[in-house]
């Protein structure tokens, strides 16, 4: 997608989700798959700048903006973190990227991006004090587990229901303004069956730092329709 000034190209498409000022007036008019197609294009260099400035550019939004109202925006968003998951995968070279999210209220993790074997979105819960993501999420410790099947923590259960296999973890804690923990984010299966080294780990926080702040408002989201719901029945 292009845009034309008096016959002549001025700005294409990509250049505008670059350009994460102009990002969010773009967003709405644009389809996932092309996003995800500029955003696949980038290094990693460009990937993570991409992501700061995504991560700036939302929390100065949401001071002037209430996102909350427009659910189609929030949809887009959601759309987004699978695209954005998906890139972190292909640049750690590994087969997925899940995060789940603290529900504390309810004492358990839920996935927001978790993807069954035929690529279709799956809905993932397991209490907060089981599993490799609750003890990432209790902890506030990241874990790199080379066989899962031999560790203690493991929850075998997952990969029994979905049909997945995990064959090693990197698992990191994600912190709210306040320093808790409110997610997870979990690549799982390394390509070449290796298991993820420290290199591995450094892009890995490097690339979920900066997601702080959209999945935290995408969650503060599903609260506020869920407790609007709870109120008109």
């Amino acid at each position: 997608m292009i845009s034309l000034e008096d016959g002549r190209l001025s700005v294409s498409k990509g250049e505008l989700l670059l350009d994460i000022s102009n990002f969010f007036s773009a967003i709405n008019d644009i389809e996932t798959n092309q996003i995800s197609s500029i955003i696949a294009s980038l290094n990693t260099e460009k990937f993570a700048d991409f992501l700061n400035k995504l991560n700036r550019e939302f929390k100065q939004l949401l001071q002037t903006v209430n996102l909350f109202k427009d659910r189609s925006f929030n949809n887009k968003i959601d759309r987004i973190i699978k695209v954005i998951s998906l890139k972190i995968a292909q640049v750690l070279k590994a087969e997925q990227v899940t995060f789940f999210i603290v529900d504390c209220e309810r004492q358990e993790l839920w996935s927001k991006n978790a993807i069954g074997l035929n690529q279709e979105l799956i809905s993932i819960r397991i209490p907060f004090n089981t599993g490799i993501a609750g003890y990432v999420a209790s902890t506030g410790r990241s874990v790199n587990i080379p066989d899962p099947y031999t560790d203690p923590r493991f929850n075998r259960k997952i990969d029994l229901e979905t049909g997945f296999r995990t064959k090693n973890i990197l698992c990191l804690p994600i912190f709210n303004s306040q320093q808790e923990v409110f997610a997870v984010a979990q690549i799982l299966n390394k390509i070449g069956d290796i298991p993820f080294d420290r290199e591995d780990e450094q892009k890995f926080f490097l690339l979920t730092k900066s997601l702080g702040v959209i999945l935290e408002t995408s969650i503060l989201y599903i609260q506020q329709i869920s407790t609007s719901r709870g109120e008109k029945d």
